[in-house]
């Protein structure tokens, strides 16, 4: 009876020691969770990732971290197997952390927004995204980008909304951002954008907002918003030099096209700028040097609700 009860005393022991290991594992494991440093592919990846569930799926993998003797972290997982390991919820934030390319392999698949901001990327490359058909919203604000290869977001059909600030993007290649169907709000403001080419935004139709203030925008190329329709508001910014014959052509059903602090070079504002620019509710032209007014500047602007025409100077009309 004695040694009954002694057995007793110890399996009761035993079972409060491993109860008290089981909870500290846990709360170890959350921990790591919730603040994962990665390194895959010689990329360093500082990572704080938002999960619905705090909790690993596979728990030998994270008792794999763990020395049984205390908790210390005896390896760290690579990106990959972290994914696998870990429920995460709809967001995937990776920001900070010393990114060179966009890590497509290991992103869930089901990921509805995506952060990558303030990384060191350089280029966004042709079908960068592929695969992520579930994706709403993405960041890649405060990147180094440099280039926008053609169809660089093809591939995400649910994409609503991009943001690209605070990069040395200089120019919108023919094509980058063609291909966004239901895109609905394409946010560039303060990079460097000095030039959009025609048919950057080829087969983008459902735009609502295009922010393109605060940008040294010195060209704008023929049919550059060939594609676009139905935009809310298109804001360009302060300083335009030059805008070719057909530039709007193609853009169609305009709430607000605003155009302000222009300083057109020779030959001014040209014939047939606006050719092709249908259905504008309002198109506000303030405070620009429009240098000589050449004959059907507005020729072809179809259906224009309002044409504001405030501050300009224009020393000739031809």
């Amino acid at each position: 009876m004695c040694n009954a009860k002694h057995l007793n005393k110890q399996n009761a022991a035993g079972s409060d020691y491993t109860r008290n290991m089981r909870s500290k594992n846990r709360r170890e494991r959350e921990k790591i969770s919730k603040e994962l440093v990665l390194n895959v592919s010689g990329l360093k990846y500082g990572s704080m990732v938002n999960m619905t569930h705090e909790y690993f799926l596979h728990t030998t993998l994270a008792d794999s971290w763990m020395d049984p003797s205390g908790p210390h972290v005896t390896r760290r997982p690579n990106f990959a197997e972290a994914w696998h390991s870990v429920r995460f919820d709809s967001d995937v934030l990776c920001n900070t952390g010393g990114l060179i390319e966009v890590p497509l392999r290991s992103l869930p698949a089901s990921v509805e927004h995506l952060s990558l901001a303030k990384n060191d990327i350089p280029v966004i490359r042709s079908d960068a995204f592929a695969g992520l058909r579930s994706l709403q919203k993405l960041q890649l604000d405060g990147n180094n980008i440099s280039v926008i290869r053609p169809f660089a977001f093809r591939g995400l059909p649910r994409l609503r909304e991009l943001s690209i600030t605070n990069a040395p993007l200089q120019a919108l290649s023919q094509f980058a951002f063609a291909g966004l169907q239901n895109v609905t709000r394409i946010l560039l403001p303060h990079n460097k954008i000095a030039r959009i080419e025609g048919y950057a935004f080829a087969g983008t139709s459902n735009v609502r907002l295009l922010l393109l203030s605060h940008n040294p925008l010195l060209r704008i190329e023929r049919a550059a918003f060939a594609g676009l329709s139905h935009v809310e508001r298109l804001v360009l910014p302060a300083g335009i030099r030059s805008i070719d014959p057909d530039a709007f052509n193609g853009l169609r059903s305009v709430g607000l096209l605003r155009m302000a602090f222009m300083d057109l070079s020779p030959p001014g504002l040209r014939s047939h700028t606006f050719r092709g620019l249908a259905r504008v509710a309002v198109l506000a032209i303030h405070e620009s040097d429009l240098g000589v007014l050449r004959a059907g500047a507005f020729e072809g602007l179809a259906a224009v609700g309002s044409l504001d025409l405030v501050g300009n100077k224009v020393p000739c009309v031809k």
